[in-house]
């Protein structure tokens, strides 16, 4: 899993009055099955289901483990609902590719 701390400079309606503090913590677990592997599952079936954030996610994953060809397919799967940051890094590897240059 994975972890994030922030402090009091991030607001979400809690009010801090006086000396008090606020820190919060969030936690990702992932399931035992998914530990060690270089792709989780949970991405996969929102992607196959059509979400945008899902698919960029698990491009970037298989783009990391080095399968470039299926990163771009779900690059571009997202790119073409309008993910921008899935234009942009489909646009990068096409260019790395030399399927396109500026």
């Amino acid at each position: 899993g994975s972890f994030a701390l922030h402090g009091p400079d991030l607001a979400h309606g809690v009010d801090v009055r006086g000396n008090e503090e606020r820190v919060s913590l969030i936690v990702w677990l992932e399931p035992e099955t998914d530990i060690g592997t270089a792709i989780p599952r949970w991405p996969v079936e929102l992607a196959r289901n059509g979400d945008t954030n899902a698919q960029f996610r698990l491009a970037v994953q298989l783009e990391l483990a080095e399968d470039v060809r299926s990163a771009r397919y779900w690059f571009r799967q997202a790119a073409t609902r309008g993910h921008c940051p899935s234009m942009f890094h489909l646009g990068l590897l096409l260019e790395q590719a030399g399927k396109y240059s500026a």
